[in-house]
C-alpha cells in the first residue's frame, strides 16, 4: 500500500513542534534552505547510521513511498516518530507561540471526541504521569503546569486566566451523570497512609501577593469567587438544587461542612451583618434585628438556662431584656455592736445587675425563715435614706420607697442575744438574711 507522510515546513518553523535539528544538531529551524538528517521506515526507530541527508525549503513537501513512519532526528539517537495515520510519538517539544488541537467554531471545527471502547476516561487530550521516585523536600510536582505571565500594566477592561476550562452546552440536551466545566478529583487506591498534617483535597486554591501589593476599596480579592451568569429568564423549578455550594455525600460523611479559621468576620453579609466566633465559647451575631421564623431554644440566654424564646417574640434591642427586669433585692449585713445591726439594701435586676431607680419595698423582722413579723427582743427596727409610706407592724414591718439609687438603709437594735430573719420584699422578689445578736 503507498502511504505518504508529509511535512509543512513552514509550520514547524514558527511552533518549533517536532524540535527538529539540522545537521549539526546545535540550531534550530531557520530561514532559507536547511539540511536534516530523516529516516523513512518501518519498527523502531534506526540508529544514526540509518539516517539520510535531505535538504528542505520552506513550502517543500517530504514524502515516504514505501513505508509506514516518518523519524526526524533532533540529536543523536532522539527522535520524533510520525507514523502514516498522523499520530506523532514526541519524546520532548517546545511551543514557541501556541498550538491548536481542533478549533473554535460551530461547523465541525472542534476536534471529535468519540465513544470508544476505553473503559477509562476518554480524554481528547491524555496526559498520563507518574512519580515512581522519592521527591526531595520542598518540590511541587504537577502532572499540568499553565502560567500565564503580566509583564506590562492594563488599563482597559480586560480578563487574565491562568486556566480556562469550559464545558459548553449548545443546543443539547443532558441526563444523569456529572456535567462540569472543570472536575477536580483526588482519588486514593490500595493501602495509604496520611500523616505530618499533610492534606490531600480535590482543589486548593492560594492567593499570594508581596508586601508590595496594593488593593483599593472597591476592588476584590478572594480565594472563590462564585458568579450565578444563569440568565433570568431560564426556568428553573422552585425545589432544583440552584446554588451557589453544595456539600454533599456519596461515602463518609464530612465531619464538618464548613471550617472556618483565619477570617477577621467567620461570615460577612452583603447588608452589613456579621457572624463571628469572637471567642472561643463565644459566637457573635451583629445585626439590629434578627428575625426567626418560628421557635428559638437555647440551651442558655443571658444566664439562664434551657430557654424557649416562642415563635414572634425579639431578641433585639427593642425586645425587654434582663438588665430592665427587677429582681430580689441584694442585702448586705453589717454588725455594729453587740445590740446593733445594719441592713443595706440594694434593688437588682434578674442579671443581677444594679437597679438605679425608686423601688417600692416591704421589709420585716421575724423570729424564724420565712415567718412572720415579730418584735420580740427588737428595739428598734428603721428604716433610713428613702421614703416612709406606712407602719403595718411598729419596730418590726414596713413599706418603704428607696433613693433614686435603688438604696435604703434598716438599723436594728437588740435587747439580748437572739437569732433573727431580716425580708425585703421588691415586687413579687424576696431576699431574706439572718442576723444575730450576741448581747447585751
Amino acid at each position: 500500500m503507498r502511504k505518504k507522510l508529509c511535512l509543512c515546513i513552514a509550520s514547524l518553523m514558527l511552533a518549533g513542534v517536532w524540535s527538529c535539528q539540522a545537521l549539526d544538531y546545535d540550531q534550530h529551524f531557520a530561514r532559507g534552505m536547511r539540511v536534516y538528517r530523516v529516516s523513512l521506515g518501518v519498527g523502531g526507530a534506526p540508529s544514526a547510521a540509518d539516517m539520510k541527508t535531505i535538504y528542505i525549503r520552506p513550502g517543500d513537501m517530504v514524502a515516504n513511498t514505501d513505508d509506514d513512519a516518518l523519524f526526524i532526528m533532533s540529536t543523536t539517537n532522539v527522535y520524533t516518530k510520525i507514523e502514516a495515520d498522523g499520530t506523532a510519538t514526541i519524546v520532548s517539544m517546545d511551543i514557541s507561540d501556541r498550538m491548536d488541537i481542533g478549533g473554535w467554531g460551530y461547523a465541525g471545527e472542534h476536534a471529535p471526541l468519540a465513544d470508544t471502547d476505553e473503559t477509562h476516561t476518554m480524554a481528547g487530550f491524555g496526559q498520563f504521569n507518574e512519580v515512581s521516585t522519592v521527591v526531595s523536600a520542598g518540590k511541587v510536582m504537577a502532572a499540568k503546569y499553565s502560567r500565564l505571565l503580566i509583564s506590562e500594566s492594563q488599563t482597559n477592561s480586560s480578563t487574565f486566566i491562568g486556566t480556562e476550562s469550559q464545558l459548553r452546552l449548545r443546543g443539547a440536551n443532558i441526563g444523569e451523570g456529572v456535567h462540569a466545566g472543570l472536575w477536580a478529583y483526588a482519588e486514593q487506591s490500595g493501602v495509604s497512609t496520611q500523616s505530618n498534617a499533610g492534606t490531600f483535597d480535590a482543589i486548593t486554591a492560594t492567593v499570594e501577593s508581596e508586601a508590595t501589593y496594593t488593593i483599593g476599596a472597591t476592588e476584590q480579592i478572594s480565594g472563590i469567587t462564585l458568579d450565578s451568569s444563569i440568565n433570568t429568564g431560564a426556568t428553573i423549578n422552585a425545589n432544583a438544587n440552584f446554588s451557589a455550594v453544595f456539600i454533599k455525600s456519596n461515602g463518609k460523611d464530612w465531619f464538618n461542612g464548613i471550617y472556618i479559621t483565619g477570617c477577621d468576620n467567620d461570615i460577612l453579609f452583603d447588608g452589613g451583618a456579621k457572624i463571628d466566633q469572637s471567642a472561643a465559647d463565644t459566637l457573635t451575631l451583629t445585626e439590629d434585628n434578627v428575625a426567626v421564623a418560628g421557635a428559638l431554644t437555647a440551651t442558655s440566654y443571658e444566664g439562664v438556662a434551657a430557654v424557649t424564646f416562642a415563635a414572634g417574640s425579639a431578641l433585639g434591642n427593642t425586645s425587654l431584656q434582663d438588665a430592665d427586669v427587677w429582681g430580689a433585692p441584694g442585702l448586705t449585713v453589717t454588725t455594729n455592736s453587740v445590740t446593733e445591726i445594719v441592713v443595706e439594701v440594694q434593688a437588682k435586676t434578674i442579671a443581677g445587675g444594679d437597679m438605679a431607680e425608686r423601688r417600692l419595698v416591704r421589709a420585716w423582722i421575724a423570729e424564724t425563715s420565712g415567718g412572720v413579723a415579730s418584735t420580740n427582743n427588737i428595739t428598734t427596727f428603721a428604716l433610713t435614706g428613702g421614703t416612709a409610706v406606712d407602719t403595718i407592724t411598729a419596730k418590726a414591718d414596713y413599706r418603704y420607697v428607696t433613693s433614686a439609687l435603688g438604696t435604703n438603709t434598716i438599723t436594728i437594735t437588740g435587747e439580748a442575744a437572739d437569732q433573727h430573719f431580716v425580708t425585703v420584699v421588691d415586687g413579687s422578689s424576696t431576699t431574706e438574711t439572718q442576723i444575730d445578736f450576741v448581747g447585751p
